[in-house]
């Protein structure tokens, strides 16, 4: 019944039915990472967290708990937790694009431009297309750097690979501020 409600993104279903089995077996780091998952799907990030935190403790070389934990730190806006969590993440596994990008969130949020800039630029290194890498980017270049032809690129890029609903309509619109309102190229399908 548990797997079922999950598979079919019925977490308000799911949630409490894996409560009930992490009250019985609460040393199963699996159960309390789905139990993370569920909260985190809710948007109940505190309580996500903090069975990340538990899964984390009980399976410490897992790398999934703890970026799972970084994710939620920093949808919290937990700059310090974020970028621990984050740290942790990179020295277990460098090449993680996705941990590298949300690094860069967390640079940019305590203002380090330099290091945020980085850390996106490796991460497309390693996933070209990725697209929160490029939109970041394209954020970081337009309002941290002022530079709207490498803005225009990078966003243009973002529109080639992504139709995410609320940052398409926003590359969009800085596009048309920049006065680029040439259209993306032709999406690339795979």
């Amino acid at each position: 019944e548990t797997k079922a409600a999950i598979a079919a993104g019925r977490y308000d279903q799911a949630l409490p039915l894996l409560r009930a089995e992490v009250n019985k077996t609460p040393d199963d780091a699996d159960l309390v990472q789905w139990l993370g998952l569920a909260y985190a799907r809710l948007n109940q990030p505190d309580k996500a967290a903090e069975c990340f935190r538990k899964a984390h403790q009980l399976l410490p070389m897992d790398p999934r708990p703890v970026e799972y934990l970084a994710y939620m730190e920093v949808k919290m806006e937990r700059w310090p937790q974020a970028h621990a969590a984050l740290a942790t993440v990179l020295k277990n596994s460098g090449k993680n694009y996705r941990a590298h990008t949300a690094i860069a969130v967390v640079k940019i949020k305590t203002n380090n431009l330099d290091a945020a800039e980085a850390h996106l630029k490796y991460a497309l290194s390693v996933e070209t297309n990725y697209p929160p890498a490029l939109y970041n980017l394209a954020w970081l270049k337009y309002y941290g750097r002022r530079d709207g032809v490498a803005a225009a690129a990078l966003y243009k890029r973002f529109l080639n690979v992504s139709t995410d609903p609320v940052r398409a309509p926003r590359a969009r619109a800085v596009l048309r501020r920049i006065g680029d309102t040439t259209p993306a190229p032709a999406r690339v399908t795979t």
